[in-house]
């Protein structure tokens, strides 16, 4: 067997880090933060507790990594400068793909709106979810002052609220929310 090549040990290391990832999801989004320890994430990884460690300086690092990443995706969606105005259309195609990533994580989503609720948890990444959202919220904001609506903030936060809300009731029945027809109407009050 000949050594492996530099690329090849850093796709090894890439993976096992996803591993890692995919495991604290799970466990922290079943579990709780508090409840989930390293031992149950190596466990649910198969892997040594010790190779956590590697990756991440303690389980905070490892949460936090975890929902940069769902919180990243989550704002891919969202390509535009924030100096630009978005498009009725770019809106609409914005709450589709909320929709969308919503339906495909789970895991992801039930372990943030748990985490959004703990105070603990608030006060240790309350101001690293809101520098992530920033752009978002200053984008939207933009969007609906240039439609001339009063108090254009306002209207974010509220669509903001509805999709939170959307989001917790369709983790609870996922197979009898109706989505769609939730997302047609959240699309004719908030376009």
């Amino acid at each position: 067997m000949s050594p492996r090549t530099q690329e090849q040990l850093n796709e090894i290391k890439k993976d096992k880090k996803q591993l890692i990832l995919n495991a604290g999801l799970e466990v922290f989004a079943d579990k709780g933060f508090h409840s989930g320890s390293v031992n149950l994430i190596a466990k649910q990884a198969g892997i040594s507790k010790g190779l956590i460690y590697t990756y991440f300086k303690d389980k905070n690092d490892l949460l936090k990594e975890i929902i940069a990443g769902g919180v990243q995706e989550m704002l891919s969606i969202f390509e535009n400068p924030e100096n630009e105005l978005i498009t009725e259309e770019q809106f609409l195609f914005y709450i589709n793909e909320s929709f969308e990533i919503l339906k495909n994580n789970l895991y992801f989503w039930r372990l943030y709106f748990s985490l959004v609720m703990q105070k603990g948890i608030l006060e240790l990444f309350g101001n690293y979810f809101m520098e992530m959202l920033a752009p978002f919220i200053n984008t939207m904001t933009k969007y609906y002052s240039n439609k001339n609506i009063e108090n254009p903030y306002a209207h974010v936060a509220l669509l903001g609220s509805v999709m939170d809300g959307v989001g917790i009731d369709y983790l609870m029945q996922p197979d009898e929310y109706p989505l769609e027809d939730v997302k047609k109407i959240i699309i004719e009050k908030f376009k």
